[in-house]
């Protein structure tokens, strides 16, 4: 959820801080973070559960849906200023020869992770969500016309999901220069942060226009299944 945390940054701390006065000032540091993560998690968990049931009720306005991503913009906004500020405290008290050791298992973890994903989405490419999506489309509208603008509205919205979803990909220590970067400012990493907020209020953007459109399009009949089937990609 949080690009400017280090990847193994406690297993780095454990292996390259020597001095243990230090290394328990760090661990301490780095159980706020914890405690950040946590109730961010905790609150998105409710909030997902809170979204879920909303699609399936085809009278949710735009309105309700401008209100809930505004609320959880504000969330990850609030947990975002913890993340960068014990960014900046770890930065400080880690020292230069420390920071490269940890850096190189950051960028280790960070490779060993994508090629897992990679082979991750070989093997599931036939059970993609968004195909998912598709059948419950073409299953359930019986009308070409309306199953055709549905399917092409439909493609929009993944693609944004794609590229959005690929930039966030790209954004780690091996391919972002202040995220390895130990004299990395605070308001670079504000930067940072508002620029992938602006995506993600592209893609909540994306994802309203793309219900909207189907509420006009569908009876309620058919809105049940399909969104039990979208439901599955916010899983």
């Amino acid at each position: 959820m949080d690009v400017f945390y280090i990847d193994k940054i406690e297993q780095g701390i454990n292996k390259e801080v020597v001095d243990k006065d230090r290394k328990k000032d760090l661990k301490s540091d780095l159980k706020v973070y914890s405690k950040s993560v946590k109730e961010f998690n905790k609150v998105r968990k409710n909030q997902l559960k809170d979204l879920r049931k909303k699609n399936l009720d085809r009278s949710t306005t735009e309105e309700w849906y401008a209100e809930f991503y505004a609320s959880r913009m504000q969330e990850r906004i609030k947990h975002q200023k913890t993340f960068i500020d014990q960014r900046i405290v770890l930065q400080q008290k880690i020292t230069d020869d420390e920071w490269d050791a940890i850096m190189k298992g950051a960028s280790d973890e960070v490779t060993k992770q994508t090629e897992k994903e990679q082979r991750k989405e070989m093997k599931k490419k036939d059970k993609n969500l968004f195909r998912v999506q598709e059948k419950a489309i073409v299953d359930n509208i019986a009308e070409q016309d309306r199953r055709r603008i549905l399917l092409e509205a439909f493609g929009v919205y993944e693609a944004l999901y794609d590229q959005i979803h690929e930039s966030y990909e790209n954004i780690n220590v091996n391919e972002t220069q202040i995220l390895a970067d130990k004299d990395a400012s605070e308001e670079e990493m504000i930067i940072l942060a508002e620029l992938l907020n602006e995506q993600r209020v592209e893609l909540y953007g994306g994802y309203t226009v793309y219900l909207i459109a189907m509420q006009a399009l569908v009876t309620d009949e058919e809105w049940t299944p399909i969104m039990k089937a979208f439901n599955k990609l916010l899983e």
